[in-house]
């Protein structure tokens, strides 16, 4: 693994105020009161309508959610509140789900287009293509795809609807902390992943790809296709771009 691939940014510190586009990714939100909380409330307060056109979410925002529950549609409540606002302003608000998340769409945001499938495509005003997805199916095995097929599974979501909720809630966010203890993120096939992205980014037709999932702070072009990935909010963060460059905002 080379050092240049979490080289980029090109040296530009890009601002909310001024991006056209603004990512955020793996935030990871356990309490609805927590400091990460209140964070991605002030940025969302910052953004001007009449600059930022689209505002996404990568996935892994919640450490667990169950959307379908009126337990989970509570709790993050607030945060919801202040997603449709957004887009009660004008701007365009894209969700895609990451491996914490489970029937989003259920939460009842208004406004929010909700991404069911593994990636999107998103064109910038320039005209550029760029493939957007949390990640975890981009090296995953059989057996990760046939559990996810199952944890999203109809059968599944009325069983979960049966569980109490509040017991279900910390079970799920105790075994997401003992997988990132156990360190689930630590060896990562850099190379692998890497070859894989190049070649999704390219059977989409585009020129950028940007992801989550591996918090990793990836900045790498091979073939043409640019990587970029976003590290998880231990030091809160988004992905921005000015309708010319990309580059990342520290919170």
């Amino acid at each position: 693994m080379h050092a240049d691939h979490f080289q980029g940014n090109e040296g530009r510190s890009l601002q909310i105020q001024t991006s056209t586009i603004l990512i955020a990714s793996d935030i990871h939100i356990r309490e609805a009161n927590e400091d990460k909380v209140q964070c991605l409330l002030a940025a969302l307060q910052q953004i001007d309508p009449a600059v930022t056109k689209t505002f996404v979410f990568l996935g892994d925002i919640f450490d667990f959610c169950f959307g379908d529950s009126p337990y989970f549609q509570n709790k993050f409540n607030a945060i919801g509140a202040a997603v449709s606002r957004l887009t009660t302003r004008g701007v365009e608000v894209l969700f895609l789900h990451g491996n914490h998340e489970f029937f989003l769409p259920k939460l009842g945001w208004e406004g929010v287009t909700w991404i069911s499938s593994r990636d999107h495509v998103l064109t910038t005003s320039t005209g550029e293509r760029v493939a957007l997805t949390h990640g975890d199916f981009l090296l995953a095995p059989w057996h990760y795809r046939v559990y996810m097929g199952c944890v999203r599974s109809t059968l599944s979501r009325l069983i979960a609807r049966q569980l109490p909720q509040e017991k279900f809630d910390a079970a799920c966010l105790g075994l997401a902390a003992k997988s990132r203890k156990n360190g689930a993120y630590k060896e990562v096939p850099h190379r692998r992943l890497l070859e894989a992205a190049t070649r999704w980014i390219a059977q989409k037709g585009c020129t950028v790809g940007i992801m989550g999932h591996y918090h990793l702070p990836y900045d790498y072009t091979k073939d043409g296709c640019r990587i970029l990935c976003l590290p998880a909010w231990d030091t809160p963060n988004l992905l921005a771009y000015d309708g010319t460059h990309w580059g990342r905002i520290s919170l």
